[in-house]
């Protein structure tokens, strides 16, 4: 998954309009546009603000082969809900790579 693609995923997982985002981060709309249409990308500093934005690591951020985690296997990660041996491993690995 293209930087580009997880930048807009990330927002609209948040319910976040390209405008909001851009207010989060200081920049302009067409900026946030420009990113999710892979016109441009964001500068370094921006893409440390996106990562701590949506506790997403800079990694995942930048390796088009991985993928973001899900937000709702997360969540059942950090509040323990994850029962068996194999999901406990899937589940330390969810917590680092949002991390």
């Amino acid at each position: 998954m293209k930087l580009s693609e997880k930048i807009a995923e990330l927002r609209k997982e948040r319910g976040w309009s390209q405008e909001q985002l851009a207010v989060k981060l200081e920049v302009s709309r067409q900026a946030v546009y420009k990113w999710e249409a892979d016109i441009n990308q964001p500068d370094l500093d921006k893409l440390k603000r996106i990562a701590r934005l949506f506790d997403v690591s800079y990694n995942v951020l930048m390796d088009d082969d991985m993928e973001l985690p899900l937000f709702e296997q997360i969540a059942e990660a950090e509040n323990g809900e994850i029962q068996n041996e194999q999901d406990s491993e899937a589940k330390e690995v969810l917590i680092q790579e949002s991390h």
